[in-house]
């Protein structure tokens, strides 16, 4: 069986004005077209959803933030201990 060609698209076009007669046909070839047109834009919200528009990179790493200690000085004198951990920025 070959693709369908101009006489047999005649026959066809005869065969279906006859049943369905002349005032229905543009109603028939308008909710056709409505068909076909929801079938594509359905094909193709299928093939957006396949498709990643942007591919996902990874995260970049956490950086390390190196903490300063703070070092505690303690400065004895005859009777007292001071503390000097404030003092430091």
């Amino acid at each position: 069986m070959g693709p369908i060609g101009v006489p047999e698209m005649i026959i066809l076009f005869v065969i279906v004005l006859i049943i369905f007669g002349p005032k229905s046909l543009p109603k028939i070839g308008q909710a056709m077209g409505k068909g076909i047109r929801e079938f594509k834009d359905a094909a193709r919200g299928l093939t957006d959803l396949d498709e990643d528009p942007a591919p996902r990179r990874p995260a970049p790493a956490p950086q390390q933030v190196s903490q300063v200690q703070p070092t505690a000085t303690t400065t004895t004198t005859a009777s007292e201990t001071v503390n000097t951990t404030e003092h430091q920025a």
